[in-house]
């Protein structure tokens, strides 16, 4: 995702801290963000745990990630923000982003709790009581309430649309699924494009199942129409639609939902989103057809661009 921020150069380091609130779309916490700025333009952000470098796994798939977004950014600078109860551990955390993405091109490096923020400097965090901070003052907060814009109270709230049924409803899914594939059998093959076409088209949605839209994607004809049907231009339409089927999908319906969605999540912006798609698929399906492709465009931080060309 991308933002064009006015004067950058000169925003103030609490609306900088804002910055990715805004366009990851819930507020970030026990979380570092790396901005790349290109003149007065944000041309990507990166969120990750704060502990990312605990774990060695971890600490390779981030360092790749962020060398290949910056690669691809070029002429950028880079702002390292971390978001935590313990200004040390983010201090901490910072430090080491900074030594990742190359202490050269870093703008900014901050850490805020949520009431204070102070800057990382190589003797500790400055000035040492902190600075006075709160999101909803910042400047780009009033811009997002006057543009609209959505933000979720954190990351799992980011998420819960993308989130697999509930274990209590697995009964009666299942009784719908059983029904709704009956009715489905008795349909030609066209009958089921036909069918699919009404689920991906521009009507309006209310009266369309999401299990009838699951189901007819396990086949590989359908699943191949709407991956050739989505784009950028496309898939703010489609998104919704396949997050509805991925909440009443179970184990064995959820991999090709998942697969469809994470890319429409790609495609659309939805960066927690599609995070955490591509996390449920690899575990419930890590030989899917889609996953090499979907992993690797997400590890190399590939702009959404890339996939209409």
């Amino acid at each position: 995702m991308n933002t064009e921020i006015t004067r950058l150069h000169g925003t103030t380091s609490a609306d900088l801290l804002a910055i990715p609130v805004i366009m990851l779309g819930f507020h970030p916490r026990e979380s570092c963000v790396v901005l790349g700025v290109r003149g007065t333009r944000v041309e990507f952000c990166a969120r990750m745990d704060l502990d990312w470098f605990t774990n060695d796994f971890r600490f390779g798939q981030v360092a790749d990630q962020l060398a290949n977004a910056v690669e691809r950014c070029s002429g950028c600078h880079v702002a390292i923000l971390a978001y935590t109860a313990d200004p040390e551990a983010g201090a901490l955390a910072v430090e080491e982003l900074t030594a990742v993405v190359g202490e050269d091109i870093v703008l900014e490096a901050l850490v805020t709790n949520g009431d204070l923020f102070w800057h990382v400097h190589p003797a500790g965090l400055v000035p040492p009581g902190g600075v006075p901070h709160s999101y909803g003052s910042s400047n780009f907060a009033a811009q997002a309430v006057y543009s609209g814009v959505n933000v979720d109270a954190s990351r799992e709230a980011a998420v819960l649309a993308v989130q697999p049924p509930h274990p209590s409803s697995s009964a009666a899914l299942a009784a719908t699924v059983q029904g709704v594939a009956k009715q489905l059998a008795g349909l030609r093959p066209v009958d089921r494009m036909v069918l699919l076409s009404r689920h991906m088209g521009d009507r309006d949605q209310s009266g369309n199942d999401p299990t009838e839209l699951a189901l007819l994607l396990q086949e590989e004809e359908l699943f191949g129409e709407v991956l050739a049907q989505l784009s950028t231009r496309t898939a703010q339409r489609l998104r919704p639609r396949l997050a509805a089927a991925r909440r009443i999908s179970d184990d064995a319906l959820a991999p090709n939902v998942l697969a469809l969605l994470t890319l429409a999540c790609w495609l659309d912006g939805e960066g927690a989103q599609q995070s955490d798609c591509l996390a449920q698929l690899e575990s419930l399906d890590p030989w899917h057809p889609l996953m090499r492709i979907l992993a690797k465009m997400h590890r190399s931080a590939a702009p959404p661009g890339a996939w209409d060309g």
